[in-house]
Order: C-alpha cells, then sequence, then structure tokens
C-alpha cells in the first residue's frame, strides 16, 4: 500500500543509513503481519482509514525511528546547524580574509599585533589549528569598521585615536 511506503520512507529518514532498509524491511513485516490479522479477525481487506489508524496507533514515524537508535542520540539536547566557518576561511574565503585583516587602511589595524594576526592566519591555513571563529570575528570587526568609518588612506590614526578614546 502506498500509505505504508510512505510511512517506513518517513522512518527511515530519521533512522542511520546503515540501517535505514534492515530496520524498515523489519517494520514491514511487522506492519504486513499486523494488517493480515486484522483482516482475518474481520474476514476482509482493510480499508485506508483502518490502514491509517493501525499507524497512527505505532505512533509518529520519529517515535518509531527512536526505538532503534541509541538513548544518546535520542536523549540530547537540540543544537543548530553548525557553520563550518574554519574551513570557509581555508577554502572560499581565504584571500578576502587574508586581504581585510591585513590591510593598513582599516581603522582597527592599529588595534591589533598585524604579526599576531598573520601567525593565527598561517597556523590555520595549514591547518595547525583551527582559528576559524576568532578569524571570522576580527574579519567582521573589520569589515564594519571599514564600512562604518568609510576611511580614506590617511584618516586610520585620526579614527584609531578617536575610537580608543572612548
Amino acid at each position: 500500500m502506498e500509505l505504508i511506503d510512505r510511512y517506513l520512507q518517513a522512518v527511515k529518514f530519521w533512522l542511520p543509513r546503515g540501517q535505514q532498509d534492515d530496520i524498515a524491511a523489519e517494520l514491514s513485516e511487522d506492519m504486513q503481519s499486523q494488517i493480515e490479522e486484522q483482516e482475518s479477525k474481520l474476514g476482509r481487506q482493510l480499508n485506508e482509514g483502518e490502514v491509517a489508524q493501525l499507524l497512527k496507533q505505532r505512533g509518529r514515524p520519529l517515535l518509531v525511528a527512536s526505538r532503534y537508535l541509541p538513548q544518546a542520540i535520542v536523549a540530547r539536547k537540540k543544537h543548530g546547524f553548525a557553520v563550518p566557518i574554519g574551513t570557509l576561511i581555508r577554502t572560499l574565503f581565504r584571500e578576502r580574509c587574508r586581504d581585510v585583516l591585513l590591510s593598513r587602511s582599516n581603522p582597527v589595524a592599529d588595534w591589533f599585533d598585524r604579526a599576531a594576526i598573520e601567525a593565527l592566519i598561517s597556523d590555520h591555513d595549514r591547518g595547525q589549528q583551527d582559528h576559524g571563529k576568532v578569524l571570522w570575528t576580527l574579519y567582521i570587526l573589520f569589515c564594519v569598521a571599514q564600512r562604518q568609518w568609510r576611511v580614506m588612506p590617511g584618516d586610520a590614526a585620526e579614527i584609531s585615536a578617536t575610537a580608543t578614546a572612548y
């Protein structure tokens, strides 16, 4: 039945890839057995509404799948999608990040030790350490400062002195 197939697909979505087919086959056999049992009691085939009722009794697909998952996975707290900042800075944003952070014309460039930023970038690029979050934070600060103050090449020292007064 199409309804059972859709239900099994929904359960499989929540299962580990390596176990999806085995667990789905087991569930399918169990459901077919339950349907056949009901049909023999009634002396007729179940209609779609009755099959839907049996599926509702089994529970939502996530609940059914959770019975096959390790408890550590089921009981853990939710966590959001982690953006791979370190990888992005090492690949797609590498040149842009380097240009922004090593720019001498940025109003906040004087606030930081250029050699330390170069060392962070170098360690990160070589994969020695993941400085992605630190580099991203600095990158955003530099970009905001550049946009906020719209610096002309000679104005950096004046803006830096004004900003440190706060």
